[in-house]
């Protein structure tokens, strides 16, 4: 294959696109193989968004969450609020008194595995998030390993289509990183949610453009012809 230039180098256009995006309140999904580099690409790109948007009236708040970590899939609900009311405390904002309320909710079960059932959970998130948006906050929020969601939810569509409202009643946005197409795990639900279709989807690659056309004039030149799945698969890098 042709020589790798410096990926960080090539990557500057996609780190920028990614900021833009943001920026303008879009929701994107970072694709992507294991290890291409999409955690250094939404890791550049949120700095990029928190260094262009300080000194706005608006503060904004990124809330980093991996889904893959141990936790039950109402367990990540509320950890959307108490990571939001944690990282606002450290920036010095003052949380709303309906957020506060609804915090003192949450600190009522210790473990997970004593949360209430979902209606009950989403009524109070909700409650917080309305608190959220009386202060003024946007939320970014950052989602790390999302193709998990696919154990975590399982066949659970609602938990898809409630991430799927948040952008729609609150000031937040998200930035989902998965190996896999939002829409193939979504196919697991069942009832077929449409989260997917708030989301601008980027492939991560590892190599450009031309570094790819280069590497196909060298198997035909010598003669290799590529299977269904060789093509698949390098379409993926």
């Amino acid at each position: 294959m042709a020589k790798q230039k410096n990926r960080w180098e090539d990557r500057k256009a996609l780190v920028a696109q990614v900021a833009r995006k943001l920026g303008e309140r879009k929701n994107i999904a970072l694709v992507g193989l294991p290890g291409i580099g999409k955690d250094d690409v939404a890791a550049r790109a949120a700095v990029r968004v928190q260094a262009e948007h300080d000194g706005e009236d608006e503060p904004l708040v990124l809330v980093r969450m991996n889904l893959s970590s141990e936790m039950s899939a109402d367990g990540f609900l509320r950890h959307i609020a108490t990571e939001a009311a944690r990282l606002m405390t450290a920036q010095g904002l003052e949380l709303d008194p309906l957020m506060e309320e609804e915090l003192d909710y949450f600190a009522q079960y210790p473990s997970d595995r004593d949360l209430p059932d979902y209606s009950i959970l989403r009524n109070h998130l909700d409650g917080f998030l309305e608190g959220l948006d009386a202060s003024g906050v946007w939320m970014l929020v950052i989602i790390e390993e999302f193709d998990t969601a696919i154990d975590l939810f399982g066949g659970k569509r609602y938990y898809y289509e409630f991430l799927r409202q948040l952008p729609a009643n609150y000031n937040i946005s998200y930035l989902l990183l998965s190996r896999q197409l939002v829409k193939r795990i979504e196919t697991n639900a069942y009832g077929n949610s449409t989260l997917f279709g708030i989301f601008e989807q980027i492939q991560v690659r590892e190599y450009d453009a031309e570094d790819m056309a280069a590497y196909r004039r060298w198997l035909q030149e010598n003669g290799v012809a590529l299977t269904k799945d060789g093509a698949q698969e390098l379409a993926r890098v």
